[in-house]
């Protein structure tokens, strides 16, 4: 993985924010439907009053590519995933201004800064999703 250095931050961001995406559907491939990584990704127009933090391209809310900045609110599990495995019952209404109102680096800060990150494994994956983002020697 390469940064575009005629680019900007936002796009560096996203840049990474894919690789970390393709990791883990790679970590997850195996598992059932409805695992964890497919609930982190959920967002509201793809699956209705169960959004999660979205991906890089879709934040909860968005209805389409790059809609980072829509104020409509929905119901999101954000906040229980940099604590998972923790149960993640817990919802709230979310809009734009979690993720800075459609500053493509804000999104992508706020998107990474929900990955899970405790220790050991759950439901036999890392539950610091940020070890197969960044070691993926490790995590194995």
């Amino acid at each position: 993985m390469g940064f575009n250095y005629e680019r900007g931050v936002g796009e560096m961001l996203e840049n990474f924010g894919h690789r970390t995406e393709s990791l883990l559907a790679q970590a997850y491939g195996d598992a059932p439907p409805g695992h964890a990584w497919d609930r982190f990704c959920a967002y509201d127009a793809a699956a209705p009053g169960r959004a999660g933090c979205g991906n890089v391209h879709f934040a909860p809310n968005s209805v389409r590519d790059y809609d980072w900045g829509n104020r409509t609110p929905v119901w999101s599990t954000c906040d229980a995933w940099p604590r998972y495995p923790a149960p993640a019952g817990e919802r709230r209404q979310v809009d734009c201004r979690e993720w800075g109102g459609g500053d493509i680096r804000a999104h992508h800060r706020w998107w990474l800064g929900h990955l899970p990150r405790a220790v050991g494994r759950h439901d036999g994956h890392l539950a610091n999703w940020w070890t197969y983002a960044v070691d993926v020697n490790v995590a194995r």
